[in-house]
């Protein structure tokens, strides 16, 4: 085990990792700060947080939508490099298919295990290709094997023709993608794929890409020797951060030989161990700072961005431990602070309420305009045939003049139902049959 007098402690892991990050892709903190604590996340794989009986692994899945051309690759650069220092395996372009992900099963019972399977990284820089994938027939299910990856157990379970393929994930999950196309992306959200990751959404402006190109200019080598004083450094502070999660690995790993939680209830899978607790009067709550940033925000955008409330709480669990695991806890002398303090879960509740306001920006962008007018469109005809027909529109009228199938009418009316634009006449909308009426308010 290395000495954590060779590691990198505290606010210093992180101010190292960024110096270096940010000369190998400009202005892209938010990357490079979700990289750094991934590599982290990914040394803490094997332990779990509790809360009300409910395992949160540590592993940290990052995916940034952001402009062309602004750097998403490079990010990749100096994760890859301490995850390779760290022996921490890593795979900078996963493939775009479930069998190759996933792993097969060939007809005689043969199995072979993908790219999920086993520790370490596996990454995407245009992650559009798996998104895409889940549109074709022989991929359909590529988001619901990620999803399964991502949960704490990791338990990749599938039957497929030749039998069932069943294992444990340990991996890190770390995709961008250039701003994609409106349709269909808000699926992402309902399938549960973007609740489960730590996401940024970032389109550039044009003055983005001419400060890139200054800042590029200044850093052109003007000196004989000077590529490598700057490597030398570079080398040594890779290994002092590679040495850190060395260290945290080993520290959980020592702790779990006397505590192993193998045998528990709590337990995700053989592996997790029991290591951090919150200190007494800590709150790990986001709801009220959420609630305060969707004032702000339309009742659709609020209604889509529900799946992310309850995971949001897991995030800033899961990123305090990150913190609290590079940090040094006075009171107990020990290095891997198993105290998660009020410290650790504000940085990580400030990094969980910029991913919740980029996640917001992004259903409000991808919340198309074509939605609203279809509601503005149907809110007008229950007017108009609630002016001719007693005060009420009825459900199958609603139908024949709007052509909608009942099921979207419905979810319609729903929309317009909590924004207090109709109310229905007695039966709650999403349970009215074809007689159901509503009126307008």
């Amino acid at each position: 085990m290395v000495s954590k007098d060779d590691c990198l402690w505290g606010d210093e892991f992180f101010s190292t990792y960024m110096s270096h990050a940010r000369d190998m892709s400009y202005n892209n903190d938010p990357l490079h700060i979700s990289g750094a604590l991934s590599l982290v996340g990914q040394a803490l794989r094997d332990v779990y947080l509790r809360i009300d009986k409910q395992p949160i692994g540590c592993r940290v899945h990052p995916f940034i939508i952001q402009s062309s051309g602004t750097g998403k690759g490079s990010v990749f650069s100096m994760i890859e490099k301490v995850a390779r220092e760290a022996d921490i395996p890593f795979e900078q372009e996963g493939t775009a298919s479930t069998a190759g992900i996933m792993g097969t099963v060939r007809q005689n019972g043969e199995q072979r295990e993908g790219e999920l399977s086993g520790s370490g990284f596996m990454g995407w820089t245009e992650a559009q290709t798996l998104l895409k994938s889940a549109e074709q027939t022989h991929s359909s299910d590529i988001l619901e094997v990620l999803n399964m990856a991502m949960d704490p157990s990791g338990r990749v379970a599938k039957t497929l023709s030749g039998g069932k393929l069943e294992y444990e994930s340990n991996t890190s999950i770390f995709c961008t993608t250039y701003d994609p196309e409106p349709s269909g992306q808000l699926e992402l959200i309902r399938q549960g794929f973007l609740p489960r990751t730590l996401f940024f959404y970032r389109v550039m402006s044009e003055d983005f890409y001419d400060e890139i190109n200054r800042m590029r200019d200044n850093e052109i080598p003007r000196s004989p020797n000077s590529h490598e004083r700057v490597s030398k450094q570079l080398d040594k502070d890779i290994q002092k951060l590679a040495n850190t999660l060395k260290y945290i690995e080993g520290s959980v790993w020592e702790h779990g030989k006397q505590y192993r939680m193998g045998q528990s209830s709590y337990a995700a899978a053989k592996n997790h161990l029991e290591y951090f607790y919150l200190e007494e009067g800590v709150s790990l709550n986001p709801s009220p700072k959420m609630n305060k940033i969707l004032d702000g925000y339309t009742i659709d955008v609020r209604r889509k961005a529900r799946p992310f409330k309850t995971r949001m709480m897991n995030k800033v669990y899961r990123l305090a431990a990150c913190f609290a695991a590079v940090s040094y806890d006075d009171k107990h002398d020990v290095y891997v602070s198993r105290r998660i303090t009020q410290e650790h879960v504000d940085k990580a509740m400030s990094m969980c309420m910029k991913s919740f306001k980029h996640t917001l920006k992004f259903i409000e962008d991808y919340s198309t305009t074509n939605a609203d007018n279809d509601l503005r469109e149907i809110e007008r005809v229950v007017s108009q045939i609630a002016d001719n027909n007693g005060g009420y529109a009825e459900l199958q009228e609603l139908m024949v003049e709007t052509y909608k199938s009942k099921k979207e009418l419905k979810q319609a009316l729903a929309i317009l139902s909590e924004m207090e634009k109709i109310e229905s006449e007695s039966t709650p909308v999403q349970a009215m049959n074809g007689e159901g009426r509503v009126r307008p308010t």
